[in-house]
């Protein structure tokens, strides 16, 4: 079996760098003769986690137990890993690393060297310049020439990028299943985040195999697959029939079963030989599976290499006019600040937040100025921006940096040349974020900071509904007392629930071992 892995940009790269080295552990104890043989053994779970089960039919043995019952549990829990006799493949996988170039190598040298993964095959495309249209035509015509001469089994995709979208695309036109990590994310318009959004929808419908990163999203996605499947059922008289609203469509056979409070939708397919055997196929809803988030496996696995390797945060510089100097992070208090989307470019937030944070540290210098006495410790906090590659991401931010410059105002550092080990260790010494990435909302919550997010539609809505995350206004006004409130709070109160605890809803640092479980399997 053949497996290729899609990569096309920095968060792709860090989200499926734990799936890839899962895959490779397990083809090393398989190769070793660890993994035993094809068997119908149970992986089982305890505690109160769901089951993922999964029946697969074998037309010369229909009656016999040929199904896996996977029950996948947090790494040392139970009896993990200890007898627990696993299903291998009768054929190893052969996994491959695909690099589209998306985001070219430059950017991403610093992932190649922190997780020593090399690209096995990468497009011929230069990224410099295209529009969306363009970009996006020139991956679905590399992946395309790609999978008809390599001919994968799979191809694992993750998230809602452009590479993600046309390799789901070109697997579909040639006939290859698709699995799509961080599936069922969703927000109420679909032109927010653009494209995005529109990019994980339309993969949602090609993908063979969706792994949510959490519960609420898992939820969401079975609940849109069930509409379609209603729709589709009433318009066109085919697909299975489900129990909904109370009412039982033709065939009554399916049945909407929640156990331990998790949801675990069966469909039991009637055979027209044997109706009452039991002996149907019985799926777990549309291969939808919680797994949780790869996101925070990578956290974990990149905390125990900064640790083990003991990594400093030196290699970044501070822009400033044309010059440039190496930033050492000290014991200052900081708020880190990360800003790539287009639509908040394009709408004025990324403005209205240079406005707001100009308007503060003009104040505060103000206050130096005139003598006044600095009563407490928020007069010391500064802002550090990381910049992105894209220019017009970053041209408001140059903007406001000459400005303050030029009025001897200090406060803001420009960073960039960021490395993922590097803004890892700003995240955990940042006062708090502010920011409009999911990836950094997903981290600074297991790194118990809070987050300011600039998105005026948001998907992952656990981290508001839980007090870890607040959602801006795009005006400059309502971002600076937000900003200043948020300060005042965490620098001037000590007790302990002033600051975020640890959520475990985007998983505990397994979901890639559950993703490459239930594809091995």
């Amino acid at each position: 079996m053949k497996i290729f892995i899609i990569v096309g940009t920095r968060p792709e790269y860090i989200k499926l760098a734990p799936v890839y080295l899962e895959f490779q552990s397990l083809n090393k104890l398989a190769e070793n003769g660890t993994v035993a043989k094809r068997t119908s053994s149970r992986l089982r779970r305890t505690n109160d986690r769901s089951v993922l089960r999964v029946h697969e039919d074998h037309e010369d043995d229909e009656n016999a137990e040929i199904g896996v019952r996977q029950q996948c549990q947090n790494e040392g829990e139970g009896n993990a890993g200890n007898g627990v006799v696993q299903r291998s493949p009768k054929i190893i996988p052969e996994i491959k690393w695909i690099h589209t170039n998306q985001h070219n190598k430059l950017i991403l040298s610093d992932l190649l060297e922190f997780w020593e993964i090399r690209p096995d095959y990468e497009f011929s495309l230069v990224n410099q310049g295209l529009s969306l249209s363009e970009l996006a035509a020139k991956l679905l015509t590399e992946a395309d020439l790609l999978f008809r001469k390599e001919k994968p089994d799979l191809v694992i995709v993750q998230g809602d990028t452009l590479s993600a979208v046309q390799a789901a695309l070109a697997a579909f036109y040639n006939h290859i299943r698709v699995a799509h990590v961080e599936a069922g994310l969703r927000t109420v318009n679909p032109k927010s985040p653009f494209p995005e959004e529109l990019s994980r929808r339309v993969i949602s419908q090609i993908a063979d195999y969706h792994f949510c990163p959490s519960e609420k999203v898992y939820q969401r996605l079975v609940q849109e697959k069930r509409n379609g499947d209603h729709e589709a059922s009433e318009n066109a008289e085919i697909g299975v029939s489900l129990h909904l609203d109370g009412r039982v469509a033709k065939r009554t056979s399916s049945r909407l079963r929640r156990t331990n409070d998790r949801s675990v939708l069966r469909v039991h397919e009637d055979h027209e030989d044997d109706e009452n055997a039991g002996i149907g196929v019985s799926l777990h809803a549309h291969n939808i599976f919680n797994t949780g988030n790869t996101g925070i496996d990578a956290l974990f696995k990149a905390q125990s290499i900064i640790n083990n390797r003991n990594l400093k945060l030196g290699n970044s510089t501070i822009l400033e006019k044309n010059s440039r100097k190496e930033f050492r992070l000290d014991v200052r208090k900081y708020i880190l600040i990360t800003s790539h989307r287009r639509e908040n470019i394009n709408n004025g937030f990324q403005e209205a937040l240079c406005k707001s944070i100009f308007e503060i540290l003009q104040e505060k210098n103000k206050r130096n100025s005139e003598n006044e006495l600095i009563s407490n410790a928020e007069e010391t906090v500064e802002f550090i921006v990381c910049l992105h590659t894209n220019p017009q991401a970053r041209e408001n931010f140059l903007k406001l940096s000459a400005k303050l410059l030029s009025m001897n105002i200090s406060g803001i550092n420009l960073l960039e040349s960021v490395t993922y080990s590097g803004f890892i260790q700003l995240m955990q010494n940042a006062l708090f974020i502010i920011t409009d990435s999911g990836g950094v909302q997903e981290e600074a919550a297991y790194l118990s900071k809070y987050t300011l997010v600039m998105r005026e539609e948001a998907e992952r809505e656990e981290y508001l509904e839980q007090g870890v995350s607040e959602r801006l206004s795009p005006d400059s006004k309502s971002i600076k007392l937000a900003i200043e409130s948020l300060i005042s709070r965490l620098m001037n109160n000590s007790q302990a629930e002033v600051r975020p605890q640890l959520h475990s809803f985007y998983g505990n640092g397994d979901a890639a071992k559950k993703i490459v479980k239930l594809i091995w399997t």
